[in-house]
């Protein structure tokens, strides 16, 4: 059995020494305790690094727009929704920590008043130290790119929903849906577009970080002028809004529609 041991450990050291003087044919490197042989470089992993989203903006720009032309929702909904997903993407981007702040006081407030029984607890005081040495409800370290988007898409799907409750036409069981004109529906596709953009940007620029987003390609000649991405989207909702404000004052159909 030694014998047999010494056989197969002197055969191990013959294999590995075949493998590290034929290394270097296969294009691998020779070991470092090898004469001549020179120390191969460890080069770190390289992190993905996001690219342009361009593409994937205008998609869901595309979509947005397709849904606010076949949804028959109309202008003042899109609006109305536009408004909303404009706050908050303003508020989320350049006020989180007023919103973390504020949104773990309420919770704190609701836990202790509600879940704790509040001034009616058996011992309020330490029902309220217990509370006050709770976690946020949001978090105040680290990185919050998940609880914005979390955030935002609350205020989008809220947005829609309040929109389709408040303006809902009230007309009983009688009422009879009228769909809007054509315009109606292509000035909505349009501002239904700038929604699309927010919520790309926000979303996709948290998801995917160090994505970039150039709606004017880099060697177009429309460089030479500012940016045309969200100024152009911005102006094109102000003319969508001229050409609503002009219809609607137009016809006496529609003045009556509108009223």
């Amino acid at each position: 059995e030694a014998r047999v041991n010494a056989l197969l450990a002197a055969g191990a050291g013959w294999a590995a020494d075949a493998s590290a003087w034929l290394r270097p044919a296969f294009g691998g490197g020779m070991p470092a305790g090898t004469p001549g042989a020179t120390p191969t470089p460890t080069v770190p992993p390289t992190p993905p690094v996001a690219g342009d989203i361009t593409l994937f903006v205008l998609l869901i720009c595309a979509a947005f727009a397709f849904f606010g032309f076949i949804s028959l929702r109309g202008v003042r909904r899109e609006t109305i929704t536009l408004a909303v997903v404009a706050a908050a993407f303003l508020g989320l981007s350049h006020g989180w920590g007023s919103v973390v702040r504020w949104t773990n006081k309420l919770y704190k407030l609701f836990y202790f008043a509600v879940i704790k029984g509040g001034i009616a607890a058996d011992d309020p005081t330490s029902a309220w130290k217990e509370v006050k040495d709770m976690a946020g409800l949001l978090p105040t370290e680290g990185d919050s790119a998940h609880a914005q988007m979390a955030a935002f898409m609350l205020c989008l799907i809220a947005a829609y929903t309040l929109t389709l409750m408040v303006l809902w036409p009230k007309g009983g069981a009688e009422y009879k849906f009228k769909a809007p004109t054509v315009l109606d529906r292509l000035i909505a596709a349009v501002v239904s577009t700038v929604t699309g953009y927010l919520v790309a940007s926000f979303l996709l620029t948290r998801a995917l970080p160090g994505a970039t987003i150039d709606v004017v390609a880099p060697d177009a000649p429309a460089l030479a002028l500012p940016k045309l991405a969200l100024p152009g989207l911005l102006a094109t909702f102000v003319v969508a809004l001229i050409l609503y404000g002009y219809r609607s004052l137009g016809a006496r159909k529609y003045k009556k529609t509108y009223s």
